[in-house]
């Protein structure tokens, strides 16, 4: 090879190094500017307080969250967006399983001899006691939720205020009581509750993810009529999607 040849060869290989280098450092600075507007939404574990009369069958006694605002009657603030920038069309969505919540906590009722009933139906559900002066409780089925943006915790730190299905944890606490009562032992297998939110950062950029929602306890205090129980609210994510809008 000439001298000529091999210094055409030595510039072309250092045309091609710089030309890789090049896209590289585009690359990163182009992943450095999606990473600086990316929202994160992440839920507060929540510590509670629940509270079921076994005169009355109260199921639907709201929980109290003890870190959180209790003050709006389907709501609190446990949502946080500890990324970097806003996320937009937010979108929240519960599932429950209201079929296997009413079957089992009806079959505690008949085991204990209660006089009382859970009803499903396509908007809500009702304890009917046979007791005139009980009368009946009635808990709306609702799951979704929307929000036009949750700004990043830089922007507002405060935690925002999403929906909550507070019957759906409720029922799940009658269930954890009555069956240490019905079977001497607590169950464990509760009708299944999650939560599945979608938003998009302000580059169009797509997220979705789902958690599974665990409630358990820490003691139960058997207080004449009322039994108080103390518990927790954990948020496991089960699955994470991502689409780019090109």
């Amino acid at each position: 090879m000439t001298p000529d040849r091999l210094i055409a060869l030595v510039a072309a290989i250092a045309g091609l190094v710089s030309a890789i280098a090049a896209l590289m450092v585009v690359g990163q600075a182009s992943l450095q500017r999606k990473l600086s507007y990316k929202p994160r939404i992440v839920f507060n574990p929540q510590s509670f307080t629940y509270k079921l009369n076994n005169i009355g069958n109260d199921i639907f006694n709201r929980v109290h969250l003890k870190r959180s605002n209790n003050n709006h009657l389907n709501k609190s603030n446990i949502a946080i967006n500890i990324g970097l920038g806003a996320a937009l069309d937010v979108v929240i969505h519960w599932d429950y399983e209201y079929q296997k919540s009413v079957d089992t906590i009806n079959s505690y009722f008949r085991k204990l001899e209660k006089p009382t009933k859970i009803c499903l139906y396509d908007n809500g559900l009702t304890i009917d006691n046979e007791d005139p002066e009980l009368g009946y409780c009635f808990a709306s089925r609702y799951g979704e939720d929307t929000h036009d943006y949750i700004l990043s915790f830089n922007q507002n730190p405060a935690p925002t205020d999403i929906l909550i299905p507070f019957p759906c944890i409720s029922l799940n606490c009658a269930i954890l009581i009555y069956s240490l009562s019905a079977d001497g032992k607590v169950n464990r297998d509760l009708p299944k509750l999650t939560l599945t939110i979608s938003y998009k950062d302000i580059g169009g950029s797509k997220f979705k993810e789902q958690y599974d929602i665990d409630v358990d306890f820490y003691n139960l205090v058997n207080n004449g009529d009322d039994i108080l129980m103390n518990g927790k609210i954990t948020f496991n994510k089960i699955g994470t999607k991502e689409k780019t809008v090109k």
